[in-house]
């Protein structure tokens, strides 16, 4: 069997098959980028949940959601934060 590298995911939607498998990390800074809906890495497009203290922003009915422009790159995640970090799998 051959095995290739690939290249970092150009886009990412929340609710598609094996999203939860990647993380969205900001391009110029290195951090991961939380409360993902949505990212397109071609387009540097972020929509995302706003979020304090923990506790997602609402605005009468509805949540509030965040459109950025910013480079962002799309990678699979670590197996798990805590294997990561050391900690337990």
């Amino acid at each position: 069997m051959k095995t290739v590298k690939s290249s970092p995911l150009p886009r990412f939607h929340a609710g598609a098959a094996g999203s939860a498998g990647v993380r969205v990390i900001d391009a110029q800074t290195g951090d991961v980028i939380t409360n993902v809906i949505e990212a397109d890495a071609k387009a540097g497009t972020v929509r995302r949940f706003a979020v304090e203290g923990g506790v997602l922003v609402r605005e009468d009915n509805a949540f509030v959601v965040i459109d950025e422009k910013r480079a962002v790159r799309i990678e699979p995640a670590p197996a798990s934060d805590d294997a990561a970090e050391g900690g337990e799998a």
